[in-house]
């Protein structure tokens, strides 16, 4: 993946006519490339088990039917265990949405919001402010869903 990086950062310049009058923009590529190249040798490009498992949920979540939902969840509870092993806290947070929001479609609100205030607080831990975002979107939605439209106000803002 790095070499595929760095022949587009080095190429992109040469293919957009640009001059290239300063030798470190490509030379800082390489040497940045070189370094993470050898951080990742022993990462496999492959998906693991766990982000295998919950991008097949995450297909049949998408189908929206009673079935490919309670098979999604299937996945996702397959997946979870995976990704706390695995130290993977992002895929842990989206794993834990993606199951609140499974039991949201099927009409199981508190359910749903016990797995939203799961995903929370690991969003903010990791810094993913889009997925912390969206966390906090559905509790909104959970609170006004309630009629606490105050409480769904404050997430809301946030």
């Amino acid at each position: 993946m790095a070499r595929r990086w760095v022949n587009f950062v080095g190429v992109t310049p040469l293919l957009l006519g640009m001059m290239v009058a300063v030798p470190q923009m490509v030379v800082s590529p390489l040497v940045l490339a070189q370094s993470s190249q050898t951080s990742q040798s022993s990462e496999s490009s492959q998906p693991t088990e766990a982000q295998s498992l919950y991008n097949e949920g995450e297909r049949l979540r998408l189908q929206g039917t009673t079935a490919s939902l309670q098979q999604a969840l299937a996945k996702f509870q397959q997946a979870l265990p995976l990704f706390q092993s695995t130290g993977d806290r992002n895929g842990e947070a989206n794993n834990l949405k993606s199951m609140g929001r499974i039991y949201d479609s099927l009409g199981q609100k508190q359910r749903a919001f016990d797995y939203y205030q799961l995903a929370l607080p690991i969003y903010r831990e990791v810094g993913d402010r889009s997925g912390e975002a969206r966390t906090l979107n559905n509790i909104g939605a959970f609170y006004g869903d309630t009629g606490q439209l105050q409480r769904a106000l404050t997430y809301y803002q946030q």
